[in-house]
């Protein structure tokens, strides 16, 4: 495993100090003799419809039992999974092109951590269970999730009920600004790997669109 792990944080282009750090966690197992039991939990992802809050469970009571620090082992937790999830995007002929940037989240949460608790993990273990399920993925610079709309809407071309398909478009934060190059070339790609028909519904939650962080920051 711990081979897999340098591929994977290699291929997602960690910094020299964090990829460092990532594999010392893994050392520390090794040379706890905990590796095994850590595998063990590792290994009950078998498929998207894992239980992935009662491995979340097993995680943190393995992690309180030996004294470990639950943001750095919840993202060594993370990368695992990453990892037997690339076997499960070829099993479901998804694109690896799309499996690789889905991965990225994996980097993007690791800054937060670092930037907000100032340590090398995740402290939001739960928001990765759509990746793991196969219902959320990074295509291009945005996120989409598969969902309902949960909202009624209806004009003289357009009818959407709350039980409708939609997809959830997520804005990461990443190193990058956004451009609306960028939003457009996401969405089309988008378009092509998730519609089922000839309609799509796509939706929108964000902070950005909240009439007081404008007041605050300005336009």
């Amino acid at each position: 495993m711990k081979q897999n792990i340098k591929n994977f944080i290699t291929k997602i282009q960690l910094d020299n100090n964090s990829y460092n750090e990532i594999i010392s966690f893994y050392d520390k197992l090794e040379n706890s003799n905990l590796d095994t039991e850590f595998l063990s939990i590792i290994d009950e992802y078998k498929d998207q419809y894992l239980d992935y809050q009662l491995l979340v469970n097993k995680l943190h009571e393995f992690e309180k039992k030996n004294n470990l620090n639950i943001y750095q082992f919840d993202l060594l937790f993370i990368i695992c999974l990453f990892i037997k999830l690339e076997n499960l995007y070829i099993k479901n002929n998804l694109p690896l092109n799309i499996y690789w940037n889905t991965a990225k989240d994996v980097k993007y949460k690791m800054i937060e951590c670092q930037l907000v608790k100032h340590i090398t993990g995740t402290f939001v273990i739960n928001w990765f269970i759509q990746f793991f399920t196969l219902n959320r993925f990074g295509i291009g610079r945005l996120q989409y999730e598969i969902t309902k709309a949960y909202f009624d809407y209806k004009d003289r071309e357009i009818s959407i009920c709350s039980n409708d398909d939609a997809i959830a478009i997520h804005i990461p934060r990443t190193e990058e600004k956004l451009s609306i190059e960028m939003v457009n070339d996401s969405i089309n790609q988008a378009v092509q790997f998730l519609k089922k028909d000839n309609s799509i519904i796509f939706k929108c939650e964000s902070w950005l669109l909240y009439p007081k962080t404008v007041e605050m920051v300005g336009q």
